[in-house]
C-alpha cells in the first residue's frame, strides 16, 4: 500500500484562513465544519445579520438567605425528620441594550 501525502487545496486555504486562524489554531478543520461555516457565512450575508461571538457567562446568583427548618415526628416505624430548604438567591444581569 502506498502512503500517499494529503496536499492542502489552496482555494479552501485563502477562504478558510480567517476561520482557520480563530476556530482551530493547531489543526486544518474537517469538510463538514468548513462547509458549515461556509455555510453561516453565506446565510449571514444573505439574512444581514453578522456572526458575534458568545456573551461571556452570567455572574452566579448570590445566596441572600438560606432558610432550613427541621421538624422530628415519632412513627410506628421510628422517628422521621422533616426538613424544608428555602434558598432565596438574586441574579444580576446586564441591562437590556437600547438599540
Amino acid at each position: 500500500m502506498r502512503a500517499t501525502s494529503r496536499t492542502p487545496n489552496p482555494l479552501a486555504q485563502t477562504l478558510l484562513a480567517p476561520l482557520t486562524i480563530q476556530a482551530m489554531p493547531d489543526k486544518q478543520p474537517s469538510l463538514m465544519r468548513s462547509l458549515g461555516l461556509v455555510t453561516g457565512d453565506l446565510w449571514s450575508l444573505v439574512s444581514g445579520k453578522k456572526r458575534t461571538p458568545p456573551s461571556p457567562p452570567s455572574p452566579p446568583p448570590v445566596v441572600v438567605r438560606k432558610d432550613v427548618q427541621t421538624k422530628t415526628l415519632d412513627t410506628p416505624h421510628g422517628p422521621v425528620t422533616l426538613k424544608r430548604t428555602t434558598i432565596d438567591e438574586v441574579e444580576f444581569r446586564d441591562p437590556p441594550k437600547a438599540e
